[in-house]
């Protein structure tokens, strides 16, 4: 995992405090020691890098399938950074979306069809 860290931040043309800025260590001396092996990479650091890079985090642990998430993302890999993310407000508004009645969704719905549609007018 080690070399396969080192690899994205050389495909990224970043040194390693930049690197190391982009998913939230200020060491450069610790990216240096992660990418020797020197350090554990953790878990919160394997989930940083695959957000920030769009990495596959399965190539990222193990080396076996593709090393890129393409840029068009999936449901997966937006609930992936979602779950991983630090936007509390959109997981606070699926929380609460998810605790409405079935109703109350439904009216939702409408209320976004109908600004969609003067969206459009004004477009």
């Amino acid at each position: 995992m080690n070399k396969r860290l080192k690899q994205i931040r050389l495909e990224s043309k970043m040194s390693q405090e930049e690197f190391g800025k982009k998913i939230g260590i200020e060491s450069r001396a610790h990216i240096s020691a992660l990418e020797k092996g020197n350090r554990n990479i953790t878990d919160r650091i394997v989930n940083d890098v695959c957000r920030e890079f769009r990495i596959n985090e399965e190539w990222l642990r193990t080396g076996k399938g593709i090393m890129k998430i393409s840029s068009k993302g999936t449901l997966s890999t937006y609930v992936s950074e979602i779950v991983h993310g630090n936007d509390e407000f959109i997981q606070d508004l699926i929380e609460v979306y998810m605790e409405l009645d079935p109703d109350s969704k439904k009216a939702l719905r409408i209320i976004s069809e109908k600004m969609a549609e003067k969206k459009r007018g004004r477009g």
